[in-house]
């Protein structure tokens, strides 16, 4: 009957959440989480529920718990390193979005930090998503966003077989070539 009640208190939550004037921002966030917190809540309502369940053997319960919270961090155990490995990162303020980042042939500029994966956008506008643990194993090559203007400078040979307009043309693209 709680497993029940829970359900639709979840499903309520969420149906609030999707129709109350909240700013869309909040409102994706708070449908982020919501996974996370059904998650949590579930765990917990089942640890709580196997006391019960067992409550003629009382010698099987602490084996039963145990077995489920080995299995529940066994199963999980790729989110929750990406996780902390972000924290890690996020913490050490490693790189920020509009970075332009190199690492392990991605190269592109850091679009979102999310809880598990640094979103990277390539130059050809490839979305690439990378998790924080493989960020964590290797080096990382980051050229910091610079807000406002940032003096920038780059050399191009021009020969006199070289007309205006081809000059110029070099010019534009070497400058929007250059990061």
């Amino acid at each position: 009957l709680l497993a029940i009640l829970l359900f639709g208190f979840f499903r309520l939550v969420r149906y609030l959440i999707k129709t109350l004037p909240v700013r869309k921002a909040r409102r994706a966030a708070f449908l982020r989480m919501m996974p996370i917190i059904e998650i949590l809540v579930g765990l917990l309502y089942v640890l709580s529920a196997i006391p019960l369940v067992f409550k003629d053997h009382p010698d099987y319960s602490p084996l039963v718990l145990t077995i489920v919270i080995v299995g529940v961090v066994w199963v999980s155990w790729f989110a929750i390193r990406d996780f902390m490995a972000g924290i890690f990162l996020k913490a050490g303020k490693v790189c920020r979005v509009g970075d332009h980042v190199r690492l392990d042939g991605i190269e592109g500029r850091v679009k979102h930090l999310g809880f598990r994966v640094l979103e990277v956008v390539s130059s050809s506008g490839d979305e690439i998503v990378v998790p924080y643990s493989r960020i964590s194993k290797q080096s990382i090559s980051r050229l910091p966003k610079v807000d406002g203007l940032a003096r920038h400078s780059f050399r191009i040979e021009l020969t006199p077989e070289i007309r205006p307009l081809e000059a110029k043309r070099s010019v534009w693209k070497a400058a929007l070539n250059d990061h």
